[in-house]
């Protein structure tokens, strides 16, 4: 009775990965431990596309520190993968989400989540969020949260027949019914769309998802996945309140329940300069990655580069809210004139 409790009750989280992320994947699954319920079963998979056997028993190790937590490495089968180009802007472990549910069609739903995230919160109400019949269920993309402002899906108008205000979502915390996604033939489909239009592509496997999903996507609440590129980026500017599910535009990092650091460089990468650098360290030093004396030098190494880049940093800071205080002036400038 108390087996069949447990697997009627867990919450199943999934990453996929190779050793190129190994450290952000070791602290996001920590994280996730770190806030989990100890009363609460969770099963955890990590879709292997390249890890080093060292990583993968200090993965099984990590995991003990819950009373029930389980974890599975699986061998991602990247066959169907291979003909792709490589992603422009990251590597190619991040085509492994479209093949992650049908590598775990046994599971009912489960909880993706990219390596660069912090988790905050006890993610076992995210996933059980109710899906209201839809294949998965995720955040707007902060930077272009609709598909007209994603722009690259105007040429391909002929091919992907979504609405120019329909919600384009972020990919890197993702709740998904596994089988409505095979039903729906997600992974061919995605696939298929990279193959015959990646040129016009930008967040390769993101976008690829955008496309072929179609509407069969809901909008979850913006803490879930709350993206930090808004926040570094001088070009990009967001209002928040028009986010879908959104109740607090203006608490959306304060109130984040997963920071997402969907930027270069990574939190884990020596000299970050980004924002919540201290908060990520804390737990990067917290998980175990490094030992304590690795862990000083890597200290020591990144308050250098640190010290270096931060002024380059806030110098962007700087020209962002430049030309946010400067917008609204030169429109009005423009209408006077025209």
């Amino acid at each position: 009775m108390q087996l069949l409790y447990l697997m009627m009750n867990t919450t199943t989280v999934a990453f996929a990965a190779d050793e190129q992320v190994a450290p952000g994947l070791y602290v996001a699954l920590y994280s996730v431990l770190y806030h989990a319920s100890p009363d609460h079963a969770y099963q955890i998979y990590v879709l292997d596309g390249g890890l080093q056997v060292g990583t993968r028993h200090r993965l099984q190790a990590l995991t003990e520190m819950h009373p029930l937590a389980t974890l599975s490495i699986i061998t991602a089968a990247t066959h169907r993968l291979d003909a792709l180009k490589a992603p422009r802007h990251v590597g190619r472990a991040a085509y492994l989400l479209l093949i992650l549910p049908e590598a775990l069609s046994s599971c009912e739903r489960i909880l993706y989540l990219d390596a660069d995230v912090l988790v905050l919160a006890d993610v076992r109400n995210l996933f059980h969020v109710p899906l209201h019949g839809a294949i998965a269920g995720a955040v707007q993309n902060f930077s272009a949260p609709t598909m007209a402002e994603s722009r690259r899906f105007t040429q391909l108008s002929d091919v992907v027949t979504r609405s120019p205000t329909a919600p384009y979502f972020n990919s890197g915390m993702m709740v998904i019914d596994v089988e409505r996604w095979i039903e729906a033939d997600i992974t061919a489909r995605a696939i298929d769309l990279l193959t015959d239009h990646f040129e016009e592509l930008t967040v390769d496997d993101q976008d690829a998802l955008n496309g072929v999903m179609g509407d069969a996507c809901t909008v979850l609440d913006p803490v879930w996945n709350a993206q930090l590129h808004c926040a570094i980026e001088s070009t990009k500017t967001v209002c928040y309140d028009t986010l879908k599910g959104n109740s607090r535009p203006q608490n959306i990092f304060h109130d984040a329940q997963i920071l997402h650091f969907n930027h270069t460089p990574k939190p884990w990468h020596v000299g970050y300069a980004g924002p919540y650098r201290r908060r990520y360290l804390r737990y990067l030093q917290m998980s175990g990655w490094y030992t304590p004396a690795q862990y000083r030098r890597y200290l020591t190494s990144n308050w250098l580069t640190y010290l270096y880049t931060k002024p380059l940093h806030d110098a962007r800071r700087c020209r962002a809210a430049l030309g946010r205080i400067s917008r609204p002036i030169r429109k009005r400038l423009q209408s006077t004139i025209s």
